[in-house]
């Protein structure tokens, strides 16, 4: 099926020639009442100001319940992460640069980044085991 018509009968309404790459929605039945319609950029500066709100909201709520010290935990329990995601970012700038030349497969994208991440996240849980059973291990 052509893509375009795929996009038509999900219920995705075109702006002139410019088809969506990707419809969330279903064609506003969750957010715009049903109604097909324009998306202008007021709307979309609206909806993103809530949901920023929200997610800012929930992280001063959790930071407030958390009294402040369990990030300090979580950031030394995770002390690898920081080159899993640089490592993330390297491969998608690299794919990004190969775009024309060559597609990297979605599904082989997800499993890079997952790779990177849980080999980031599993050595830095071991360095903390190891780092615990260290003679001379203080706690902290």
């Amino acid at each position: 099926m052509c893509p375009v018509r795929k996009i038509r009968r999900l219920g995705c309404v075109s702006q002139g020639s410019y088809e969506p790459d990707l419809c969330l929605d279903g064609g506003g039945s969750l957010v715009g009442g049903g109604k097909q319609h324009k998306v202008l950029f007021r709307e979309v500066a609206i909806w993103s100001a809530i949901w920023v709100s929200v997610s800012f909201f929930f992280a001063a709520a959790l930071w407030w319940h958390l009294d402040g010290s369990a990030g300090r935990d979580v950031a030394d329990r995770f002390s690898l992460l920081k080159y899993g995601l640089a490592a993330v970012l390297v491969f998608i700038g690299v794919k990004v640069l190969l775009i024309d030349l060559y597609k990297i497969p979605i599904g082989f994208s997800l499993a890079v980044v997952a790779t990177f991440i849980g080999i980031s996240v599993w050595l830095s849980l071991r360095k903390e085991k190891l780092e615990r059973a260290a003679p001379g291990y203080r706690g902290g």
